[in-house]
């Protein structure tokens, strides 16, 4: 099925949904290694935003403004309202199902994992970012004031005479509000676009009632609510996704991530693939700083790769199969089992900081590694010399 520009992408543990253009989505059910088209389309206007809540529940919103939700992994839609020409930006939600929905000049807000779901009051506007903290039952939202931002509570469950309670403030100068991520119930981070197209961060560690500006980016990445991704893992762990490219020169794409809090940054760019045009990135998905989805223009491609400044070994036209490779035992201590394909084949093992820390050639066929590495996460990565096989899993070392 082509869904044309690949415009969101979202994961909760192997349920997996991408969304696309004209109300077309494709669904996953073991962590994107093969996406099923999804029959009949959402409405018929371009889908901007996804968001899987858990097992049962998952939303999307369209570029007129409306929301629908599935309960059975995207088998049938329902609506859960929204507003009528008003694009839907970013839709989350908390262990709890409760919901927050970005639009272009309002949000949204759900107290029934999104069956319903309601518009804020005047109190908040178009520039305005929201989160839910990952286990109270809270959010905070960050309005972009004329020169300072200001940080809001709002508990939950939300009622039509309930009132913000600003909690902080904070001076900037020439920076635009992009996004706000609660990593922890007191952790956070505010992503912020400087006037140079650089973009920066602020940290808070205490629930939003106080902030701290982060190191920035020195590589200019073109910023937008549309088709950005701010994830984190853990109170240190960041990483950001988006099209970038600079006038009058070649495009590019590229990511970037963080392993202490925005202290430092890597940058990995997404090779542009022999031939091919148009390598615009539209939506990204990490599933850790070294494992991400990426969607791109033309239904052509989802890509995969390792973060942290290592560039992604492969880009992965969208008709063709990612193999889980079966691995075992896992976890492992100081070897393990891997089944390949009949074919010579390149075997590398990736630790969370995108270094290569095992390469070998082998000749294909049940084959054994040696771990000689130190205790940590890792993918195992395999790649077929002939067929073009590409394999992957996720491995833990003890």
């Amino acid at each position: 099925m082509n869904v044309g520009d690949i415009l969101d992408i979202h994961f909760k543990g192997d349920l997996g949904l991408l969304v696309g253009e004209d109300g077309k989505f494709m669904v996953s059910t073991n962590g994107g290694h093969w996406f099923k088209a999804g029959t009949p389309t959402i409405g018929s206007a371009d889908l901007t935003a996804c968001h899987i809540i858990n097992d049962t529940s998952m939303l999307v919103g369209n570029f007129g403004g409306s929301l629908f939700r599935s309960t059975d992994q995207g088998s049938s839609w329902t609506s859960a309202g929204g507003s009528a020409n008003n694009t839907i930006y970013r839709i989350k939600s908390n262990q709890q199902g409760y919901v927050l929905v970005t639009q272009s000049t309002n949000a949204r807000y759900s107290n029934d994992f999104g069956r319903t779901t309601t518009a804020f009051g005047t109190a908040q506007n178009a520039t305005n970012m929201f989160d839910v903290l990952p286990t109270a039952s809270q959010m905070r939202f960050v309005r972009n004031e004329n020169t300072e931002f200001r940080v809001f509570s709002l508990s939950f469950p939300i009622l039509t005479n309930t009132s913000p309670v600003q909690i902080s403030n904070f001076a900037r100068t020439n920076e635009d509000l992009v996004d706000l991520k609660m990593a922890t119930d007191q952790t956070g981070y505010i992503l912020c676009r400087t006037s140079n197209e650089q973009f920066i961060t602020y940290k808070t560690t205490n629930g939003g009632n106080s902030w701290t500006r982060q190191n920035g980016i020195t590589s200019p990445i073109q910023l937008s609510r549309l088709g950005l991704k701010f994830q984190t893992f853990g109170a240190e762990q960041l990483a950001v996704g988006q099209y970038r490219w600079n006038q009058n020169t070649t495009e590019h794409n590229a990511v970037v991530t963080s392993n202490d809090g925005g202290a430092t940054w890597q940058t990995t760019t997404v090779p542009l693939p022999t031939g091919v045009s148009n390598f615009h990135m539209r939506s990204v998905h990490f599933f850790d700083l070294q494992t991400w989805w990426m969607g791109f223009r033309n239904n052509r491609l989802i890509l995969t790769g390792f973060g942290s400044g290592s560039n992604p070994s492969s880009v992965q036209p969208m008709g063709e199969k990612l193999e889980k490779l079966l691995v075992y035992p896992n976890p492992a201590t100081h070897a393990v089992s891997l089944q390949l394909p009949d074919e010579p084949c390149t075997i590398s093992l990736v630790d969370v900081q995108g270094r290569v820390c095992l390469q070998q050639q082998v000749t294909g066929g049940l084959q054994q590694l040696a771990l000689d590495v130190t205790p940590g996460m890792y993918v195992l990565r395999a790649v077929g010399q002939k067929s073009g096989y590409v394999g992957q899993s996720r491995l833990v070392v003890r």
